[in-house]
């Protein structure tokens, strides 16, 4: 998208989306959305909230006796190299992360950025913390990559820098190489206590994603507490209550990355917090899915402008209901393919240079995936074969026999405690079964492997391909994994794969008995004997 179509649309998805109802001096409740302009002053729409203004310092006791003045230019606060800005704790105390919370700015660094290659340049934009990826919270900053400007965001919660040190790595996640003097409107979106639990990330007109499924990285009910109005452990520099930092944090390693040696002007034209994402969005997503869908049958023809506006709107207002937009998005990503083709095929492709309605399509079909049978339906998915399941894992012919197995499975897995490898948490357990894409596969197994942390596993790509990388040439998650708490269950995925069980370590159930009905045979070869399995090298 040019330049020109993205800053004409100033608060796209931003102010023209929020509602700012007042607040009382105290704090926020769950409904109130809080929006600042900084137009001339640092206060919100209605005066009830105004955020403070700080200077950093490397040796404080306090940050807050470090205050200071900040300039307005171009309709936007400008902070200097060390100035940030700090929402009050009446605020931050009153969000809940147990619901979906949704932060909103629009920003842009001025040129030039000065660096000392003798410190790393990391600037903060927002935060909780520092820019240590294990750290207390998240942080949204921009470092320097050999002569780019990189965006990343991060999130932790601390563990493993307190005692008694449990590993806890944290996230981190290369969103994109940044433009200096080009505005960036942005939303981010937690959704922790979701299935899935997920952050989401809109940044103009394009989508992203950093799924939260690993537990060895970061606690995710402790994080949870951590930003639900809970207290930082590390308290250095008076840090008391957890908040949201804009353009900097009162601690910083100063080894590394000194922000003294650098020079650099942010400025941040908006930001708003929801404190709870609404449920009742005022976006028309069915029209918005609408209108796409008419553009691309040629019915009814929008600018390249009004793409980038309805993508950016339907991204930033959507509300996780699925059953309210199912029948037009179903509809949308139909037409998508059978107008433009699959999303990916064989080639490398970067998701935040698809066209806005490509990016929409991209977004609800790893959605419907990643929320497959928790939030959308068995019923839905049914028959709902991803188009690009032809190109990687690869179709299924329709006459192909779908047959029924009984199958053994090894349900014991020790590990040796003096050797340690990568990924040794768990085994896979092959069957020799592949499940074609949209076609319900059933499982019926011993009750004694019920509740055993046991999965059936569709899909052998589990890596999560956007935790790493910005382009690939498949959807970044394909695998599904199913808990078998139940000793019959359905399993789905939309892009078929091959039907592995996943023992954790330590499980010492033996063999158990596994039937599979509706799968097809997969080539595989067994000199283990077990039944059901291929041991027939011709």
């Amino acid at each position: 998208m040019i330049r020109g179509i993205r800053d004409s649309f100033r608060l796209v998805g931003l102010a023209s989306l929020w509602v700012a109802l007042s607040l009382s001096s105290v704090g926020v409740s769950a409904a109130d959305t809080v929006l600042f302009e900084f137009s001339d002053d640092l206060s919100d729409e209605s005066a009830g909230v105004t955020l403070e203004a700080y200077a950093f310092e490397e040796f404080t006791d306090n940050f807050k006796n470090n205050t200071t003045n900040v300039n307005f230019e171009e309709g936007a606060v400008a902070l200097s190299n060390l100035q940030y800005l700090v929402v009050p704790e009446t605020v931050t105390a009153e969000l809940d992360y147990t619901e979906t919370v949704q932060l909103d700015l629009r920003f842009k660094f001025k040129e030039p950025i000065a660096t000392d290659s003798s410190r790393d340049f990391q600037r903060p934009v927002l935060t909780t913390t520092t820019t240590d990826q294990r750290d207390e919270g998240f942080t949204l900053y921009v470092g320097k990559e050999e002569e780019d400007f990189q965006l990343f965001f991060q999130v932790g919660e601390g563990s493993e820098l307190i005692p008694p040190f449990p590993p806890r790595e944290g996230y981190v996640k290369n969103m994109l190489t940044l433009t200096l003097g080009d505005w960036y409107n942005m939303s981010v979106i937690f959704q922790l206590a979701a299935p899935t639990p997920r952050i989401d990330f809109v940044i103009n007109g394009s989508v992203q994603s950093l799924v939260l499924s690993d537990d060895a990285r970061a606690d995710i009910a402790k994080l949870i507490t951590l930003l639900s109005g809970g207290t930082y452990r590390n308290q250095q520099a008076g840090l008391a209550a957890v908040q949201i930092f804009l353009g900097g944090f009162p601690v910083a390693n100063v080894g590394c990355c000194d922000p003294r040696v650098h020079d650099s002007t942010l400025l941040i034209d908006s930001f708003s917090i929801q404190p709870v994402k609404a449920d009742v969005p005022n976006v028309d997503l069915e029209g918005v899915l609408k209108q796409f869908t008419d553009h691309l049958k040629g019915d009814a023809i929008l600018s390249d402008a009004k793409q980038y506006q309805l993508a950016q709107e339907f991204l930033s207002a959507f509300n996780y209901k699925w059953p309210e937009i199912a029948i037009e998005a179903r509809r949308f990503v139909t037409t998508y393919h059978d107008e433009q083709g699959p999303i990916f095929d064989r080639d490398q492709r970067n998701p935040s240079n698809f066209s806005p309605i490509k990016t929409v399509a991209y977004f609800l079909k790893q959605w419907v995936f990643d929320n497959a049978v928790t939030v959308v339906p068995m019923s839905d998915l049914e028959g709902w074969a991803f188009e690009e399941s032809r190109y990687y894992p690869g179709s299924v012919a329709s006459d192909a026999p779908r047959i029924e197995r009984n199958l053994e499975i090894d349900a014991t897995y020790q590990t040796d405690p003096g050797l340690m490898l990568n990924g040794q948490e768990t085994i896979l357990r092959p069957t020799g079964l592949f499940v074609p894409a949209g076609e319900r596969v059933e499982i019926a197994l011993d009750e004694k492997a019920v509740g055993q942390g046991i999965k059936a596993v569709v899909g052998l790509q589990i890596a999560d391909l956007e935790a790493t990388w910005t382009e690939f040439a498949r959807f970044p998650r394909i695998s599904k994994a199913f808990s078998l708490t139940q000793a019959s269950l359905s399993i789905i995925n939309p892009f078929g794969g091959g039907l592995y069980f996943e023992v954790p370590e330590g499980a010492e159930l033996g063999l158990i008995s596994v039937t599979i009905t509706g799968a097809v045979n997969l080539p595989t070869y067994s000199t283990l004997g077990l039944q059901g399995q291929n041991s027939d090298a011709s």
